[in-house]
């Protein structure tokens, strides 16, 4: 698979890459790692970093207690460039890859797996939340210019609703590399693989997203991910602490109750964001110093055997 980890993140108000921001004691960039190297259908990572930062991010891999090698190369100058460096980084005999955010750290295992079975079925695949809030387009004085429809007609189909579109998303390697050899940059920057596989006119399925999977983009969205890190860890069950230096066991598990963090993703993202959350959401200080070795609790054993997946 490929990270992309070389944005600078200007919208979040910091001088350093925001992977660097602290999530419950250990950076961004740790916590997603952990997501992956992990999970047992994931093979290889690629992480495309910018160049400044080559060492430091080879350090924060480092950390990982998961099976899989993790390489690191440098990156583009946008987006789109990096996952391309991270591309021609992986051998010619992978299949299918992922691609994921860096900045999305609280992916679950179980939005893998989905992602990893529907693009096995249709060779490409996204996971996609349905909007349910009316969007608008301002200009840079906040004045409302146009709202889109929620409907539309294309190639002679009527097609209802919006979604809003996460990673990691995946492909058949030899399809997304093909994909980028067609696509013209000089005309747009997609945003995201899908993009570019949608242009070259190959199918993209929509696998059921997660509410919980947000992407770090502003400070406060730090403030958010605590409390729901702080629900997941108080969700595993007691487990001896580890002293100490060294790597850590970051496993991630699943959430017993995901109705209700949905609920509270809605309803924090509704509410003052203060930078100390309630006494009973804080991360226990054991988990800030990186000491807890979690036990996953019990999950629903996925419908196939992914393979791995670089």
């Amino acid at each position: 698979m490929v990270i992309p980890a070389a944005g600078r993140g200007k919208r979040f108000g910091s001088p350093e890459n925001k992977i660097w921001a602290t999530l419950g004691g250990l950076s961004v960039l740790e916590r997603t790692l952990a997501a992956f190297s992990t999970h047992p259908g994931i093979a290889r990572i690629v992480i495309a970093a910018g160049e400044d930062e080559l060492d430091r991010v080879r350090a924060a891999a480092a950390k990982c207690t998961g099976s899989c090698p993790i390489d690191v190369v440098p990156g583009g100058e946008t987006r789109s460039a990096s996952v391309r460096c991270g591309l021609d980084a992986l051998g010619e005999d992978i299949e299918i890859v992922l691609v994921h955010d860096a900045a999305r750290p609280l992916v679950s295992g179980a939005l893998i797996d989905r992602v990893i079975a529907a693009t096995i079925r249709t060779g490409a695949a996204v996971p996609g939340l349905p909007l349910s809030d009316t969007v608008k387009r301002a200009d840079a004085g906040s004045l409302v210019r146009a709202t889109i429809p929620r409907t539309a007609t294309i190639d002679g189909q009527a097609l209802t609703g919006l979604t809003a579109v996460q990673t990691p998303q995946g492909a058949m390697l030899q399809t997304l590399r093909r994909a980028y050899a067609e696509f013209d940059f000089a005309a747009a920057e997609p945003t995201d693989e899908a993009s570019l596989i949608e242009a070259s006119g190959a199918p993209v399925e929509i696998a059921p997203g997660d509410p919980t999977n947000i992407k770090i983009t502003r400070q406060e969205d730090i403030t958010l991910a605590e409390r729901l890190l702080a629900v997941h860890l108080s969700d595993l069950s007691p487990t001896p602490l580890r002293g100490g230096e060294g790597p850590m066991d970051l496993t991630p598990t699943p959430l017993r109750d995901r109705e209700g963090l949905m609920h509270l993703t809605t309803t924090l993202s509704e509410t003052d964001l203060t930078p100390n959350p309630p006494p009973a959401l804080r991360v226990p200080a054991e988990a800030e110093r990186g000491l807890v070795q979690p036990v996953p609790s019990p999950a629903h054993p996925p419908t196939h055997s992914p393979p791995h997946i670089p």
